[in-house]
């Protein structure tokens, strides 16, 4: 089964602990496009054509469409054909003249996207599309020197295009079309059969904001939507002295090795704080994490008796290795703070972990920057019981500020870690 999601939003992949889990990252797209295109069409209709070569005959057309998503979108067509030329009836030769305007309402669907959707390189700015429409063609025929006659007919198209993503802005298409008419007299002469028409076109498209928002036509699939989670296994004991067993028995030593230094390092920095407006300060700190995490344990107890609801949760104490997305000791010790109570109150069934950053450094970096640093805090929940397949990230990078970024204070809260929990 393929999931698709808001076409509001991109999905990325990027958690390289969990490669085959996706997680979310909202980032907006576009969606609209215009373009022309001309190419050659074959119209077979009577009366026969003197030369094989007369039946091929120049076109143009053009198009707006709207793209909902990797997979599907829609549009309208405009095509002017020219299927005049000499003909030959009961060796009789004389002149058509024939023109016609179709004005159609197409869908298309991405097969690129749902036979091969993680391509790479070259393959992955090539996107093959499948089109099927339905329309009116307004056309008027003449056979000689008679009067010309106006008539309309529906009718409906297949299609086969080959899309190449030049640059944000255009793309490149090649495309193939089969158009049948509901018609038999679209040269006056009366066929045996609905009159029908080849055509082959080069086209231009210009994608409507493609310039700032990636456009939806140059989504893969693996950007899209998640892949499957996978099931995880932890603490597996084997009896005996085997390689599994004296593995987690290093672990839990280093482990516990790690907590020991942890305390000595605390104890020395306890020791020499020495001043009492830092003394205060740290604690007035700790004093107010340990109250918001009690308020996020008492919410989540309420949430088992309400039919629905949401937990929220800000920190801005949550440190990483200056520009990177390592957490400290320290962060790591609060993460599995909330780690403890979300596993210890299984009433939730969604977290979403949103990272946030200040306004230092270049947007694009920024928003890089908070969305590795998200899926950091996802691992350290992750590796202490918490259910990774109940668990998305995203990044805003500075885009989201709730203080002032004019003063280092500002810019601490700014720089946080906030967790909606459902």
């Amino acid at each position: 089964m393929v999931s698709i999601v808001s076409a509001q939003d991109t999905i990325l992949n990027d958690d390289e602990e969990y490669p085959a889990q996706k997680t979310s990252v909202s980032i907006p797209v576009s969606h609209w496009s215009l373009g022309i295109k001309t190419g050659i069409s074959n119209y077979m209709i009577p009366p026969n054509a003197i030369n094989e070569s007369d039946r091929y005959k120049m076109m143009v057309g053009g198009f707006f469409d709207y793209t909902f998503n990797p997979f599907i979108g829609i549009g309208l067509e405009y095509d002017y054909n020219n299927y005049s030329r000499l003909y030959t009836d009961h060796n009789v030769i004389g002149n058509m003249y024939g023109v016609t305007n179709d004005l159609l309402l197409n869908g298309s669907f991405n097969l690129s996207n749902s036979f091969a959707p993680y391509r790479s390189g070259f393959w992955h700015i090539l996107n093959i599309y499948g089109d099927v429409g339905c329309g009116v063609a307004f056309f008027h025929c003449a056979l000689n020197n008679n009067k010309l006659k106006y008539k309309e007919s529906l009718m409906g198209k297949l299609g086969l295009n080959a899309e190449f993503t030049l640059n944000k802005s255009f793309n490149l298409g090649l495309a193939g079309q089969y158009n049948q008419f509901n018609s038999r007299n679209m040269s006056v002469a009366t066929a045996i059969r609905n009159c029908d028409a080849w055509i082959w076109t080069v086209g231009l498209r210009y994608k409507i904001g493609g310039k700032t928002l990636t456009h939806a036509r140059d989504i893969n699939l693996c950007e899209y939507s998640p892949k499957l989670v996978p099931t995880i296994v932890k603490n597996t004991y084997v009896k005996g002295e085997t390689e599994e067993t004296l593995n987690h028995l290093k672990d839990v030593v280093e482990e516990d090795a790690a907590m020991k230094q942890k305390i000595q390092q605390l104890k020395k920095m306890t020791e020499g704080a020495k001043n009492a407006a830092i003394q205060k300060n740290l604690t007035k700190e700790n004093l107010t994490l340990q109250q918001k995490l009690e308020k996020m344990e008492d919410d989540l107890k309420q949430l088992s008796t309400q039919k629905e609801g949401v937990v929220n949760l800000s920190l801005d104490n949550i440190e990483y290795k200056s520009g990177s997305n390592q957490l400290t000791t320290s962060s790591n010790e609060i993460l599995n703070q909330v780690a403890g109570i979300l596993t210890n109150n299984t009433s939730w069934s969604t977290l979403m972990i949103s990272g946030n950053t200040d306004n230092v450094g270049s947007v694009a970096s920024n928003l890089k920057l908070s969305q590795s640093r998200a899926l950091s805090v996802k691992r350290q929940l992750v590796s202490k019981g918490v259910p990774a397949s109940k668990v998305s990230t995203s990044g805003w990078g500075a885009s989201d500020p709730i203080a002032t970024n004019d003063t280092p204070e500002g810019r601490q809260k700014n720089r946080r870690v906030e967790f909606e929990i459902k």
